[in-house]
C-alpha cells in the first residue's frame, strides 16, 4: 500500500518534499528492514531505495492543525484508494488542539485523534515525544560530531541547516540504529509506516 506521511513540520525555503531530510531518514530506516526489501523485491524484482520513495511519500504541513486539514480535505482519497495516511505530530503541541489535559496518556490521545478524522480506513497517528530538531541533539549525544555552530543554527530552526545535519544521520547506518533506540517515538513512526506499506 502507498503511504503518505503528513508531518507537522515545515520544508526548508525553496525545498521540495522529495528532499525533506526527516523523511529521507524515515525511508532509510524503513529500507534497513528485511521485510521491506523483500516486499520491494517481490513487486519490482529487486529492492532499491528510490522504489520505496515512490511508495512512501512526504507531505510537510507546517503545523498540527494543517495535518488535520489535509487529512479531512483528502478524506475521500484516503478512504477510497490504496493510499494510507500517517500523521506525524508534535506531542508537546497537540494537547491544545485536542482539548485534552496535559500529560494525557498516548492511548487516550490517539483515541482523541481518531475522533478528529472524518473517514474510516487504514491510517496511523504518531506522537513524537520530542520535536524533529531533537533528533540532532540525540545524534550528537550518540557520536555524530556535528560542529557547534551548525548544530546551534539547526536547533534554532534554520531549516536548511537542520536538513543538512539530518541528512548526515540518514546516511549513517550506525547513527540510525542508535537514534531509533534513543528516540522510541521515531521508532514507532518507522514501525507504523512499515506495517501500512506492507499491506497488499
Amino acid at each position: 500500500m502507498k503511504v503518505r506521511v503528513l508531518y507537522e513540520d515545515s520544508l526548508a525555503p525553496n525545498g521540495a518534499p522529495v528532499n525533506y531530510a526527516p523523511h529521507r531518514l524515515l525511508l532509510n530506516c524503513l529500507f534497513d528492514r528485511m521485510e521491506i526489501k523483500a516486499m520491494l523485491d517481490a513487486v519490482y524484482g529487486h529492492a532499491e531505495l528510490y522504489q520505496l520513495a515512490k511508495l512512501v511519500v512526504a507531505h510537510p504541513c507546517n503545523g498540527n492543525a494543517n495535518v488535520f486539514k489535509q487529512l479531512n480535505k483528502n478524506r475521500e482519497t484516503f478512504a477510497n484508494s490504496q493510499i494510507a495516511p500517517v500523521a506525524c505530530l508534535d506531542s508537546d503541541k497537540i494537547d491544545r488542539l485536542l482539548k485534552v489535559v496535559e500529560r494525557t496518556c498516548k492511548v487516550l490521545r490517539r483515541e482523541a485523534l481518531w475522533k478528529q478524522c472524518e473517514f474510516e480506513g487504514d491510517k496511523a497517528f504518531v506522537l513524537l515525544e520530542r520535536n524533529l530538531e531533537d533528533i540532532l541533539q540525540i545524534a550528537q549525544n550518540q557520536g555524530a560530531n556535528f560542529g557547534v555552530e551548525e548544530l546551534n543554527s539547526a536547533l534554532n530552526k534554520n531549516l536548511a541547516d537542520r536538513d543538512a545535519l539530518v541528512s548526515r544521520i540518514a546516511n549513517d547506518p550506525g547513527l540510525r540504529v542508535k537514534m531509533l533506540t534513543a528516540m522510541p517515538s521515531f521508532g514507532y513512526l518507522v514501525e507504523k509506516t512499515a506495517a501500512l506499506a506492507l499491506i497488499t
